[in-house]
């Protein structure tokens, strides 16, 4: 998906790898709105510049960062997408805003599409929520926000298929051997 996009960019004007790269950085920072909403979120006082500059600096200063900002890949905008997802997760539970899990599974879902390493954090997420509902005996109550939830998941997921299809055919997509 970040890679159909930054083509998609790159088709309405000048088309370089250096413009490719620039794209994904741009893509990939995007990480910094979601950390400091977590921090803010976990911090005892609210959010000052100095938690800022504190949060640039562990970003700049931690190789993996550095590592995938550096080289063009999509996994940043993957992890922006599953942190995303998972500050509205927080929201929802200790705020009591249900809706904002339907939100939840639409930002999961697009971080699927971005990379297919979010599989893993989705289940976790999945396999969170059922634990507290279970365990609160609001399995019932909240069935409305599962399936929602996962409609919209599904709907995230089906837009890289339309397009997979779209491209490559349904034979291309889901029987061949390799990743479409």
């Amino acid at each position: 998906l970040v890679n159909v996009i930054a083509a998609q960019h790159m088709s309405l004007g000048v088309q370089s790898f250096e413009l490719f790269q620039m794209n994904i950085l741009c893509y990939a920072s995007l990480i910094f709105f979601p950390l400091a909403t977590l921090l803010e979120y976990f911090s005892e006082t609210p959010i000052r510049i100095s938690k800022i500059y504190l949060l640039v600096l562990a970003l700049g200063a931690t190789p993996f960062f550095v590592h995938n900002i550096t080289f063009t890949w999509t996994k940043m905008l993957c992890n922006t997408l599953i942190l995303i997802g998972l500050t509205c997760q927080l929201w929802a539970h200790f705020n009591n805003w249900p809706s904002h899990r339907i939100l939840a599974y639409l930002f999961m879902g697009f971080a699927f599409v971005a990379h297919y390493s979010a599989g893993p954090y989705i289940v976790a997420m999945v396999a969170a929520e059922l634990i507290r509902d279970l365990q609160h005996r609001s399995l019932i109550k909240h069935t409305r926000y599962w399936i929602t939830g996962g409609l919209v998941g599904l709907i995230a997921v089906s837009t890289w298929w339309a397009w997979a299809i779209a491209s490559y055919g349904v034979e291309g997509t889901f029987l061949s051997n390799s990743s479409v």
